[in-house]
């Protein structure tokens, strides 16, 4: 069993009149006894009216005042702990947690968001290169609708010969039709 005492400050009496011949008072600071022995350097293990006793025993922790009453302090940790504390210390640490992986998740999620409205920057040489693609697919484009327009123009003429008479017929059969209507001349 360990003991100690504890002694209350008193506050200081009152100084002496000088030449009283009565010993001088103590300071504040040195109103405390020692907790082995007593002022005058006498041991006393009889705690002194203004002392108060504190021991240790196996079931906890007994203090004792200087009327004799005792006031037992158990040292059973759940009478010292709330039953809230561990889970108010749990969710602690869960949102501890939370923040510090929600944190980078955020921050990449408010990345995307801002990076899905601008246009990757584009290669120069690349860009050259499509470019002269693009030139070159118009130049395509071009000589292909001249040769289009040339093959239209051509069947546009093939169907207007087609539908025209033949002038050339026309007037071979009409010199053929005058040389019957004509009389056969004499020949000499």
């Amino acid at each position: 069993m360990i003991s100690a005492r504890l002694t209350a400050l008193q506050p200081p009496s009152p100084p002496s009149p000088p030449g009283a011949g009565e010993p001088a008072t103590a300071t504040p600071s040195e109103a405390v006894a020692p907790t082995d022995g007593a002022v005058d350097g006498t041991q006393s293990d009889a705690p002194r009216a203004s002392e108060f006793t504190i021991r240790v025993e196996d079931g906890g922790i007994v203090i004792g005042d200087p009327s004799g009453n005792t006031t037992p302090l158990s040292l059973d940790a759940s009478d010292l702990i709330p039953p809230q504390v561990p889970e108010i210390i749990g969710l602690s640490f869960a949102g501890l947690i939370g923040i510090i992986l929600a944190f980078p998740i955020g921050r990449a999620i408010a990345r995307w968001i801002d990076r899905r409205g601008q246009v990757p920057a584009v290669d120069p040489q690349l860009a050259s290169r499509l470019a002269a693609i693009e030139q070159a697919v118009d130049t395509v484009a071009i000589e292909v609708e001249r040769m289009a327009e040339a093959n239209r123009f051509t069947s546009r003429l093939l169907s207007e010969r087609v539908a025209a008479p033949d002038f050339a017929a026309s007037t071979r059969a009409a010199d053929r039709a005058m040389s019957e209507a004509r009389p056969p001349s004499s020949q000499p």
